[in-house]
């Protein structure tokens, strides 16, 4: 019985610590600021942030507006990036 005491005990230990833990809420969809590719796959110097700030990646490509191959469209960044830029960002929308 000894012998299982020290492992009874940690069980013990590890189920009274999980239970005094919170959980972390984590956002549903992190927000980027979204930039219009151009042809060359670029994003060009004085490129505007699209829809006026930071949006979700759902939103940016549910109303991106692009039709046409399997190109970027848009592409995302957690913080904004000098410009012009050849980076594929943190996410991206894609023509469809």
């Amino acid at each position: 019985m000894k012998k299982y005491l020290l492992g009874i005990i940690a069980v013990i230990a590890a189920i009274t610590f999980s239970s005094f833990t919170k959980e972390e809420k984590k956002p549903a969809d992190d927000i980027y600021y979204f930039y219009m590719v151009d042809e060359n796959g670029v994003i060009p110097a004085g490129a505007s942030v699209q829809f006026g700030g930071q949006v979700t990646l759902g939103y940016a490509n549910a109303n991106d507006g692009c039709t046409g191959s399997t190109n970027h469209c848009l592409r995302g960044f957690i913080t904004q990036p000098s410009l012009p830029t050849a980076q594929s960002g943190d996410v991206q929308t894609l023509k469809n």
